[in-house]
């Protein structure tokens, strides 16, 4: 395909997105729901349950669609519009890409080429990952293309208003998925890449030329920039800037969280580097098409090439081509860039991290095939050509994902996540303990069946990324509480969440379900106070300036209790501790040394609450994103005779 000259329009891009939206619609009511898991249930309980700015329990994913989909409290509702808006977004990812590295009046017929291609080679799994909310690579890329492309467009007085508005559209994909930053990067040099006018060594010498001699203005910024324009960079530059500016941007929201910044740019070991390589290749080949999607590949290039050569002079064929290779070039360099980092070697080389890359190179590959065809055939062709791949399109949709029916749906969701559902609708439980693999999928659907039922009662979840939910949680009275254990009591082991818990003893056993009750005298404790630490000598907890102890009595008679425990802080200037309660309301002073507080209360049936409230400030310690102000430590409760 010709660069495209100052005399060529490119397309329109909104016919294409209408597209997308109709093929999302489509495929969100067909069999897109087959392949659901845990991860890509979490943010839809995110935003049933507990929005958070982030991922539950990490820093790496914005929760940018479970936000939009608040306002469907509805189960089934809120997973097509999660489901349908990612959808959209993936699929979208293509043309953008497309439309921003390809250009010219043909980028419509490589983007619908490409993701139709896409689909019918990928395996339907694999597909899931980049169509569902697993990792959030569409909606992030089409937001970074979409304001890439719209800082290049803007010009005339509102030139900085839409400027702003392309920065504020990079900011929202670093925050959906801030490792978005190296596609992106990647596609800026590729679209810097296309515009060079003779991809040849001379025009690299004529653009240093530029840069020395504008370098020697006093004031170099004007030549700079009429330099970058000449040599066709300027574009490109300005991308880069913004980008630039995006991820700081990105970087500075996951402080939002309190588990930290992600990690994504750290190093493997050097020698790891190769084996990292093999493993992407291997997850790519094996998850990604296979020797059918290879061998169209290959295909591609050897009809693209003999053809450009053909209707070509040497040095046009490479030119007309230039677009597609770089994108060729940028999906492989990012592979070769992640087959570096720590955090894929910690995931095994999972393909979904691959996705991005191979969305890439994968329009690259179909572009040089569509440039070459373009050239090789008379504008009555290119346009029955235009005219076929939209149906072929939607047809490949429907094959692969079946016809829209709300009865599809469903039917795939109690197939694919109901496995437990029976059993746990049939236990009456409040909680649903477990695998993190199974607790989600069975948490989500049996809330669905609830709902459909008329039971609005929410199930709570406890497994890993449960704790961001659990002022929720705890919040409901001992006396009502029924944790149900999914599999062995391994559920009720060493995990963080059960320090939350008060003490539970076996009720029943039935249908690979164990059934828990809180024991007649127990504690639970909220929100405020971390989890339970402990040495040879001491038992402690952190609380933050304001904590909360509840106490359950969940038989029928008051019962008669003796508390001690031991407040202090870890700084030597005194603070005070306010102790709150039906009984009595004291306050102490504490600091490094240990003060005692004992006493003895009678304790009605039900749950009843005692309040922490701290005026001291707040332990700093590296790398540890908890609110530490004062500790609770040596804490013990027994029953005493009247």
């Amino acid at each position: 395909m010709p660069r495209p000259s100052t005399n060529e329009v490119p397309a329109a891009l909104w016919p294409s997105l209408l597209l997308c939206a109709l093929v999302a619609v489509w495929i969100d009511l067909g069999h897109l729901h087959r392949h659901h898991c845990a991860d890509g249930i979490i943010p839809i309980m995110v935003s049933l349950q507990k929005w958070t700015p982030f991922y539950w329990m990490q820093a790496r994913y914005g929760m940018l669609i479970p936000l939009l989909a608040v306002p469907f409290k509805d189960p089934l509702t809120n997973l097509l519009v999660q489901n349908g808006l990612t959808a959209f977004a993936g699929l979208a990812s293509f043309f953008l890409v497309s439309r921003y590295v390809v250009a010219g009046r043909h980028w419509p017929l490589v983007g619908a080429a490409a993701c139709a291609s896409f689909l019918f080679l990928v395996p339907s799994i694999t597909c899931s990952f980049y169509l569902t909310p697993c990792g959030y690579y569409g909606p992030s890329l089409s937001l970074g293309v979409a304001g890439l492309l719209l800082a290049e467009q803007a010009s005339g007085r509102a030139r900085w208003l839409w400027v702003g508005v392309a920065g504020c559209l990079l900011l929202a994909a670093h925050w959906i998925n801030l490792s978005i930053v190296l596609p992106l990067g990647l596609l800026v040099v590729a679209r810097g890449a296309r515009d060079i006018a003779r991809p040849t060594a001379r025009s690299f010498l004529k653009t240093w030329h530029f840069c020395r001699r504008a370098l020697r203005w006093r004031r170099p910024l004007v030549p700079f920039v009429r330099c970058l324009s000449r040599v066709h960079l300027l574009g490109p530059m300005v991308g880069l800037v913004l980008l630039a500016v995006a991820y700081k941007g990105g970087t500075a929201l996951t402080r939002l969280s309190e588990y930290g910044e992600p990690n994504i740019t750290q190093a493997a070991p050097l020698a790891t580097w190769p084996n990292l390589w093999w493993g992407l290749a291997r997850e790519a080949y094996d998850r990604g098409g296979g020797v059918i999607a290879l061998g169209m590949y290959v295909a591609c290039l050897l009809f693209a090439l003999p053809i450009a050569y053909r209707y070509r002079k040497p040095v046009d064929s490479i030119r007309g081509q230039w677009p597609a290779l770089a994108l060729v070039s940028a999906g492989l360099l990012m592979a070769l860039l992640l087959g570096t980092r720590r955090w894929i070697a910690l995931s095994y080389c999972d393909v979904r991290y691959l996705l991005p890359a191979m969305v890439i190179a994968h329009t690259g590959f179909i572009a040089t095939a569509v440039a070459a065809a373009m050239s090789a055939s008379r504008p009555i062709i290119q346009h029955r050509l235009a005219l076929v791949l939209v149906p072929l399109f939607m047809a490949v949709a429907a094959g692969q994902y079946g016809l829209p029916s709300l009865a599809t749906v469903r039917g795939d969701l109690d197939a694919c996540l109901g496995q437990d559902s029976p059993a746990v609708l049939a236990s009456g439980c409040t909680h649903l303990a477990g695998d993190y693999w199974k607790v989600w999928p069975a948490v989500y659907h049996a809330t669905l069946v609830r709902r459909e039922q008329g039971d609005p009662a929410p199930l709570w979840g406890l497994a890993m990324r449960s704790l961001p939910t659990c002022d929720q949680w705890t919040a409901l009275p001992g006396e009502q509480m029924r944790i149900a254990v999914l599999g062995s009591d391994s559920g009720l082991g060493d995990r963080c969440w059960r320090d939350y818990l008060p003490e539970l003893e076996a009720e029943d056993h039935a249908n690979d379900l164990t059934i828990y009750r809180p024991t007649p005298l127990g504690t639970i404790w909220r929100p405020g106070f971390s989890c339970l630490e402990k040495d040879e000598r001491r038992s402690w907890r952190w609380c933050a300036a304001r904590g909360e102890l509840r106490l359950i009595n969940t038989s029928d008679l008051p019962k008669r209790l003796k508390f001690e425990m031991q407040l202090r802080s870890t700084r030597p200037t005194p603070s005070h501790v306010l102790v709150e309660s039906d009984w009595f309301a004291e306050q102490r002073e504490v600091s490094c040394q240990r003060g005692e507080f004992a006493r003895v209360i009678d304790l009605p049936p039900g749950t009843h609450a005692i309040h922490f409230t701290c005026d001291g400030k707040r332990v700093i310690v590296p790398d540890d994103p908890r609110d530490m102000v004062f500790q609770v430590s040596d804490f013990h409760m027994t029953e005493v005779s009247p």
